[in-house]
């Protein structure tokens, strides 16, 4: 029995160990362009009716080569995007969103962004309230 506990804890010891060196540092630049936003889900907070809420979210390119934002399509024609077009790597940019709700309640949006991003496209996800 005591050689089994011994077997198991050598197990979960290189397990750990490969984990640890299949984790990628946050201090090295990621290969290739990469668009950190830091989350995927972000709220609006709440939008009036009729008119037009505008938020802007920051994000950085943490990669090695330029991030060349291709296009973007929301889920609803509420929603509508101004972003640039390309961020050098280790350059900050900004998108700024465009809401204009046509019913009351709470709404969920989702933005896909077309990217050079080998992990395409970026989804990312929209909420908040429409009131009157």
């Amino acid at each position: 029995m005591k050689k089994i506990y011994i077997l198991l804890f050598a197990l979960i010891a290189c397990v750990g160990m490969h984990a640890q060196e299949m984790m990628e540092s946050p201090f090295e630049p990621k290969e290739g362009p990469r668009m950190n936003l830091g989350k995927h889900v972000f709220t609006m907070g709440d939008a009036a009716i009729g008119k037009t809420t505008t938020k802007s979210f920051e994000f950085i390119n943490d990669g090695t080569e330029p991030l060349v934002i291709e296009n973007s399509t929301s889920s609803c024609h509420c929603l509508i995007i101004e972003m640039p077009k390309e961020v050098a790597p280790g350059k900050k940019a900004s998108m700024t969103l465009k809401f204009n709700p046509a019913r009351e309640g709470s709404f969920k949006e989702t933005l896909y962004i077309k990217t050079n991003v080998k992990e395409r496209p970026i989804v990312l996800n929209f909420g908040g309230l429409a009131t009157k």
